[in-house]
């Protein structure tokens, strides 16, 4: 049965719920974690970290830049002959986001690539892993990012009454899609946020 509830009236991000994500192993398809900014406090520019301790897992590093901003990074000088480097890089640190480009002349010129968090899809926004709360809804993507996240999810579609907040579009339930807030599919909706949270590592 469903129960009419109120929302909390303090407005909640999605980056808030992005330190630590769970997500599917790329090597043993168990249940891996990535963290990254409760490391900050370790390094003034932590790198994410994912680990499984299903198959031992340590993968450190940023995910494999785009080729669109590789191309942008590319259109630079050499700091040797000051011609233009307009070449793919022959070399991505993904740990300390260091991209090498060779130059004509023969001088390699490192660059650091700064690449953001992808928030907002169904991947980890570091190094774009899927994630372990993820399920098709009703032909649309229902994901959450960890068991804090997913009671968030749950907790705003049981709202019978959301509240207004300060910051309106960049709260996070401004963010969520309208087939997500629909009275229409709240008990579906529930239902399969239910399973997803009983999915166990």
């Amino acid at each position: 049965m469903l129960e009419a509830e109120l929302l909390e009236s303090e407005a909640r991000y999605l980056d808030e719920f992005a330190d630590d994500v769970q997500v599917v192993c790329p090597r043993c398809e168990a249940a891996a974690m990535v963290r990254y900014r409760s490391l900050a406090s370790d390094d003034a520019n932590p790198a994410p970290r994912a680990t499984c301790t299903a198959c031992g897992l340590d993968q450190v590093g940023w995910r494999v830049p785009e080729r669109s901003s590789l191309r942008q990074l590319g259109v630079a000088r050499c700091r040797r002959c000051n011609a233009w480097l307009r070449e793919r890089p022959i070399h991505y640190r993904a740990s300390t986001r260091e991209l090498d480009f060779l130059c004509a002349c023969g001088e390699v010129n490192r660059k650091t690539h700064r690449p953001g968090r992808l928030l907002g899809i169904a991947v980890d926004p570091y190094q774009a892993l899927p994630l372990w709360f993820s399920a098709s809804f009703k032909g649309e993507s229902l994901w959450a990012y960890n068991r804090p996240h997913l009671s968030y999810l749950r907790q705003y579609v049981a709202a019978i009454e959301r509240g207004r907040f300060e910051y309106p579009n960049a709260a996070l339930g401004a963010r969520l899609p309208r087939w997500m807030k629909a009275a229409r599919h709240r008990s579906d909706l529930l239902a399969a946020i239910d399973r997803l949270a009983r999915r166990t590592p």
